[in-house]
């Protein structure tokens, strides 16, 4: 029911935008095991090829690094949470009765700071679009677990959650990666925008979706990471502003002509909602990154502009960063600032459909020209990545797809979608806990021109 209840979500918000004219310019960290079927060759299908890709440089395991990302964002969502809510010194928790402070409660923890910026001076932002006001560093969040053990205790769910006893003992699965990546995992959080997930009384994906920007030293990777439904939280704010979704977009004057329609709700959350700002989030995210990928800093030596650009998501989080990555690649806006010669690549998780064949064919020409790239993962019985076709045709899926099932080599096909229900119980098959135990190692550590060669594409 939980996972026919996200669908119905999705349809009710269904009624494809056509796009305007004239083309002007998971829960709890896990890492992945080595899989039943060890390293048995990949079985490649293709039910659609294409001329040639140009030649690019190798970008090595993508869909283990936007796990690894993913999983710092999806636990610091937990441990923001957790804090703002308990914290005496944040959200005016300190101006709660004696009984509000007793039945919540409301602590003090140690250290605070290194995980939320609230209270931060304003001078510390090295972005000054960034909200946060200061970076969010994989070394902070280890530090900040390390010294609240005792009030962070892992829930049923497998998920970072407050213990009000304040005698947990138990290491976190999450801390004990962050240990052994220590040094070698140098990533930060410089964007965290939840504005929508706060704000009282709203509902749908503004209230549930939240995105995220980091930095990946490590790797030379800048990442948008959108976080979508958690199957713990029981998908319980999916209902779409119906008034929302009646407007008609005008933001994509150079798409025009292509014949190009996406959902409404997708793309409103994007090009339509703003902030207290006034802003919309592809106006935001643009500005930011625009400013990171100009900074230069002498005094350390960071410079980002040769980094590569990654969107990834999880389910409603997917379908986000498709049409965030397809909108940056074919606009001027976004290819301004970009590193010349590197494709913006979007790994998903899960993601439903987007848009329809125009919307594929299009974001099919940007890979045909170096432009863009997308790794699609869906499941066997995962009624999520194929549910708004089966009410209203004319939905694609564009991308190397990465279809897994229990027990068999993944079927990776290009701009196929492939429908198989799971009655026995959907909301696992759409759970990343799912994803993550049916993901072959030696599909995870292959190199994203891997995926799109073995095509022949």
């Amino acid at each position: 029911m939980k996972n026919l209840r996200l669908l119905l979500t999705l349809l009710s918000a269904n009624a494809s935008v056509k796009l305007s004219e004239a083309f002007q310019s998971t829960p709890q960290t896990r890492l992945l095991n080595s899989s039943p079927l060890g390293d048995q060759s990949c079985g490649i299908s293709s039910t659609q090829t294409s001329s040639s890709l140009n030649a690019l440089p190798t970008e090595k395991r993508p869909l283990a690094s936007m796990l690894d990302v993913s999983d710092l964002v999806y636990q610091y969502v937990y441990i923001r949470r957790m804090v703002n809510k308990h914290e005496l010194t944040v959200n005016g928790n300190d101006k709660r009765s004696k009984a509000e402070k007793k039945s919540i409660p409301i602590i003090k923890f140690d250290t605070p700071a290194l995980v939320v910026t609230v209270n931060a001076a304003e001078g510390g932002r090295t972005f000054k679009k960034a909200k946060l006001k200061h970076e969010i560093t994989a070394a902070a969040i280890l530090e900040f677990l390390q010294r609240n053990r005792g009030n962070v205790k892992v829930n049923e769910s497998g998920d970072l959650d407050f213990d009000k006893t304040g005698r947990n003992k138990e290491v976190s699965q999450v801390e004990k990666q962050l240990s052994a990546l220590k040094g070698n995992f140098d990533a930060d959080i410089i964007e965290y925008d939840d504005w929508h997930v706060y704000k009282e009384g709203r509902f749908g994906l503004e209230s549930e979706l939240l995105y995220s920007v980091i930095v990946n030293r490590s790797d030379k990777r800048i990442t948008v990471c959108f976080r979508g439904t958690a199957v713990s939280d029981g998908y319980k704010d999916l209902l779409v502003d119906l008034n929302a979704c009646r407007r008609e977009p005008n933001d994509f004057d150079e798409l025009g002509g292509k014949s190009i329609k996406v959902h409404k709700g997708f793309y409103n959350y994007l090009f339509e909602q703003k902030n207290d700002n006034g802003e919309t989030k592809f106006e935001h995210i643009c500005d930011l990154l625009e400013e990171v990928y100009r900074y230069k800093n002498d005094t350390n030596g960071r410079d980002y502009s040769d980094y590569s650009l990654y969107v990834t998501g999880h389910s409603l989080g997917g379908a986000l960063a498709q049409l965030l990555a397809f909108t940056m690649a074919g606009t001027n806006r976004a290819q301004s600032f970009l590193p010349e010669g590197k494709p913006i690549i979007a790994v998903t998780y899960a993601s439903p459909e987007v848009g329809n064949r125009g919307y594929q064919t299009y974001f099919n020409e940007l890979e045909k020209t170096d432009k863009l790239r997308h790794l699609r993962v869906s499941n066997k019985g995962d009624v999520i990545c194929f549910g708004l076709g089966l009410f209203f045709p004319g939905y694609e899926q564009p991308g190397v797809n990465i279809h897994l099932a229990e027990g068999k080599e993944p079927d990776i096909v290009y701009n196929r979608i492939k429908r198989a229900f799971a009655w026995a119980n959907p909301v696992q098959m759409h759970d990343p806990d799912t994803y993550r135990e049916r993901l072959p190692r030696h599909v995870v550590e292959k190199a994203l021109e891997e995926f799109y060669s073995d095509l022949s594409l």
